[in-house]
């Protein structure tokens, strides 16, 4: 009897040995390893495109080892005060137990601004809680977005950093620091689904390329009223491009709607001065517009065509240090309503003389009124036509 018993006691002592082995020891041991804005069920967040429109990124955006090592920290975007239903978050644990879960807080903390991305702290979390129940594995929690913050309520690059900490373990009070995250983002001004990629015959997918500018140049406007005229003046003084007379589509393809956009893009990361002609610069201002939100039917190019050709009045071109004059045979801007003789402008590619001083058409003057500023050669208009982007 006395060796039965003994063996009951035994046998009792290995069936609590798998719970005493998977129990939290404290500190826990718990980090931070993904981070996902783009899920489903996410409702808001816009697919985007890095890398000079190479890759597509996915969730999670940003992935770590345990320990720490970050392994990717992609961008991702919303429209302008747009209230996330939420973010994914998933821990992994060494040693947890299967039987108590962990309550998560994550506070927004003040970062420093970098690279274009200013510090936004007015996007919170709510709590989240978590469990292990199939022992020590990664494991995923959701923290929705706390009632009364949201994104930026305006058009920008935003940077939001992240305290995740334990609050509570199987119900009870209980303080640990997990660790930061920082997010890099950005705001638009309405849905991206003009932003068409003809190679692929894939729209409303921007570049991070494209809102590295745009989103950077227009920020903190609310309006396309703002927006424009911010892009236009960027790209015109932009120190990366110079106007060159009629180069014939080597980023956009002569008399075409089309633009070379990773190719342009390459040519930009790779030299000190990229030399664009209207079809290019026109083309590109209707992509940076796209990329944020603008629509093609308000936003789109038309051609100037001289019986002859088109003789400018002095002008002075994007990047130039002084005016010239030129003979071009045709010549493209941007159109911004559809009332086709009254719509108002932009021109990307040289500032003309308005009452002695040089202006620079950025949408906020009428064709009518541009042209004569321009030429007194007689030209006939174009029909309006969306820009596409192409990868030769």
């Amino acid at each position: 009897m006395r060796i039965l018993s003994y063996t009951f006691i035994f046998l009792g002592i290995l069936l609590l040995i798998p719970l005493t082995g998977f129990a939290w020891d404290y500190p826990l041991s718990l980090d931070i390893t993904k981070v996902s804005f783009n899920y489903t069920g996410n409702g808001v967040a816009i697919t985007l495109r890095k890398n000079n429109g190479e890759n597509i990124i996915s969730a999670p955006e940003w992935y770590a080892n345990p320990g720490g090592e970050i392994l990717r920290n992609d961008h991702f975007a919303f429209i302008k005060g747009d209230v996330p239903a939420g973010v994914k978050a998933s821990f992994a644990s060494s040693n947890p137990d299967p039987t108590e879960s962990v309550e998560i807080a994550v506070d927004t903390c003040s970062a420093t601004s970098g690279d274009g991305f200013e510090n936004y702290t007015g996007w919170s979390l709510n709590n989240g809680t978590i469990t292990f129940p199939s022992g020590p594995l990664e494991t995923e929690g959701t923290f929705n977005t706390h009632n009364g913050t949201s994104v930026k309520s305006s058009v920008g690059k935003c940077r939001t950093k992240f305290l995740w900490k334990i609050v509570k373990v199987n119900g009870t009070a209980y303080s640990q620091d997990i660790g930061y995250t920082i997010h890099d983002y950005y705001t638009l001004l309405s849905s991206p689904s003009s932003f068409a990629y003809y190679t692929y015959n894939e729209t409303g997918i921007p570049w991070t390329d494209a809102l590295d500018l745009a989103c950077g140049w227009a920020s903190g406007q609310t309006t396309r009223e703002g927006c424009i005229p911010l892009l236009t003046d960027s790209l015109y003084n932009y120190s990366k491009i110079k106007y060159i007379d009629q180069n014939k589509g080597y980023f956009a393809p002569y008399d075409t709607n089309i633009l070379y956009f990773k190719v342009l893009l390459d040519s930009l990361d790779n030299q000190n001065e990229t030399k664009l002609d209207c079809y290019a610069l026109s083309s590109f201002l209707n992509v940076l517009s796209y990329s944020i939100g603008f629509p093609f039917y308000n936003n789109a190019t038309i051609k100037l065509t001289p019986s002859s050709s088109i003789i400018t009045n002095s002008i002075r071109p994007a990047h130039w240090t002084y005016d010239e004059t030129f003979t071009w045979g045709a010549h493209q801007i941007i159109s911004f309503i559809d009332s086709y003789y009254s719509e108002y402008v932009a021109d990307p590619s040289a500032k003309v003389y308005q009452n002695g001083s040089l202006i620079l058409a950025k949408g906020d003057i009428t064709y009518n009124t541009y042209l004569p500023l321009l030429t007194s050669s007689s030209v006939t208009k174009g029909s309006r036509a969306q820009t596409y982007i192409y990868h030769p």
